[in-house]
């Protein structure tokens, strides 16, 4: 069995088994993460890493849109990271400007951090 069976797709693996020709693109702000994702993903068509705070939507986007055309439906995920944005950054206000940006029939995908099940590890 090789390292890819025996962890989860990533969601470019299962984006592009889905449409060969299916892009994603990853943003993280934290440099060794960047560089280690940048790495892993050298050789894979169709991918980019963008290093780029998700704050800053403009940023993000046109880095993003250099492998991304948001002029057609595109889903925005926004995985286990909307829990780090303070409210004084306005989460609400982030998530409304990437939006503005999505073409119509675009999906959104948010995660979110919850003391529901485990109150006492939050």
């Amino acid at each position: 069995m090789s390292d890819a069976d025996e962890r989860p797709p990533n969601v470019h693996e299962i984006a592009q088994d889905t449409d060969p020709e299916a892009r994603v693109a990853y943003v993280d702000n934290d440099p060794v993460v960047f560089l280690h994702a940048e790495a892993l993903l050298a050789n894979t068509p169709g991918t980019a890493v963008v290093r780029a705070d998700l704050r800053d939507a403009d940023a993000v986007l046109r880095s993003a849109g250099e492998l991304l055309d948001f002029s057609k439906p595109t889903a925005l995920m926004f995985v286990a990271c909307l829990h780090h944005i303070t409210d004084a950054d306005d989460p609400a206000g982030i998530v409304a400007r990437y939006l503005d940006r999505m073409a119509p029939g675009s999906y959104l995908v948010i995660s979110h951090c919850t003391d529901e099940f485990s109150p006492e590890k939050v």
